[in-house]
């Protein structure tokens, strides 16, 4: 026999991703009672993965109470841009915060921290849910959910934080563009002799990108994009072969690699939902958009989702009147362009780096070297990183 849960009016929230957490934490900062759908809660990310988040979108975290402990983060002070075309020359621009006046770009989180963060904050002020969302269904204005476990609550409005695969964005019929780049990743802490110091450095070679962010003292968390046939070979080496590419691939700025922990692989896709919306319903985080790592803006678009949804929320004196359609078409008309604009740069950027042509790489470097060598446009381009305007990277 099904069993009812009432929800008494909750707001649903479905995913217990980074997403999920920081939307329920918003919501239930603005004064909304929440449920949390989240069927694994003790899943635990790869030990050793980070993610970069800029400072204008770490202030919402800040402001949420959900900011990991100095220990848990590195300042990102400089980065560094280098341009690796195939016999090529090497060409490179150093972007410093202290030009702008600012302390650092942002920070380097450790992923676990992250969440530890979020579930510290969010304690004791939701309801949870930790089966798996099976069916969803509108009736007279609410959506009916049913679980795997054979609960089943009613809600005026669900939020779909529940990743590419989204059974939220796929229950309401939002038709997404996934594109395969025809590309791997491969990901892992390094510990290593050198000082990164506090510059992430990022090589755009065929390929794609080869990142190394600083993580701690003698740490640097590694994305390191490929073709998916030489990512695989790359996945498949041992912790010293491993070791040894990345000496080989860094040119020796980490100096000698001594431990690796958290190695991790997939393949590279985009995705860009067409809408974010529907009667009752609205999507954010990669349920709504996934981009390539190149430029680290895929979590920095979520935090910016969740900052509109905390200023509507903050607006709404209930759920039902934050489900309004008006509310969700303001949600939507603040966050499709942006997402829009931001999807294809990445987009745009990603295809560039991957041109193996020397014209293409030898036309990088042109746009590099004039971009070290007229601060007002590297002023310029920092300032759009630090922005807080939607549109900052249109």
């Amino acid at each position: 026999m099904q069993r009812m849960q009432q929800s008494n009016g909750d707001i649903v929230v479905v995913g217990g991703g980074p997403a999920g957490l920081t939307a329920a934490l918003v919501l239930v900062t603005a004064g909304h009672a929440v449920t949390l759908v989240d069927p694994a809660p003790e899943a635990r990310p790869p030990k050793g993965r980070t993610t970069a988040i800029l400072a204008p979108h770490a202030r919402l975290l800040q402001d949420l109470g959900a900011w990991p402990a100095p220990a848990d983060r590195a300042e990102l002070r400089g980065l560094q841009i280098v341009n690796r075309p195939p016999g090529g020359t090497v060409t490179d621009v150093l972007f410093r915060a202290e030009e702008l006046g600012e302390p650092c770009f942002g920070w380097n989180v450790g992923n676990a921290a992250l969440l530890d963060a979020l579930a510290a904050a969010l304690e004791g002020r939701l309801h949870r849910v930790t089966s798996a969302l099976s069916r969803m269904e509108r009736r007279h204005g609410s959506w009916q959910l049913t679980f795997a476990n054979g609960d089943r609550l009613e809600t005026p409005l669900v939020i779909g934080a529940d990743g590419k695969g989204s059974p939220v964005r796929t229950a309401l019929k939002i038709k997404a563009r996934i594109h395969d780049y025809g590309q791997g990743v491969n990901t892992a802490m390094l510990h290593h002799v050198g000082d990164a110091g506090d510059v992430s450095v990022e090589v755009h070679k065929p390929g794609g990108p080869f990142t190394t962010v600083p993580a701690g003292p003698h740490r640097s968390s590694l994305v390191w994009l490929e073709t998916a046939a030489v990512a695989a070979r790359i996945a498949a080496l041992d912790d010293s072969e491993f070791a040894m590419a990345v000496e080989a691939e860094s040119d020796g700025r980490l100096g000698h690699v001594t431990a690796i922990e958290g190695r991790g692989s997939y393949p590279i896709q985009s995705l860009l939902a067409e809408r974010l919306t529907a009667p009752g319903a609205l999507l954010l985080g990669e349920a709504a958009h996934a981009v390539s790592p190149l430029g680290a803006q895929g979590f920095n678009l979520t935090l910016r989702d969740c900052r509109v949804l905390f200023d509507l929320a903050r607006e709404a004196p209930s759920v039902e009147a934050l489900a309004r359609s008006q509310m969700l078409k303001t949600y939507e008309r603040e966050r499709l362009a942006d997402t829009r604009a931001v999807f294809w740069l990445i987009d745009g950027l990603n295809r560039a780096v991957l041109r193996s042509e020397s014209a293409v790489g030898f036309v990088r470097g042109l746009g590099l070297r004039a971009v070290g060598g007229f601060e007002p446009l590297r002023r310029q381009l920092m300032q759009r990183l630090l922005a807080t305007s939607p549109l900052a990277f249109a």
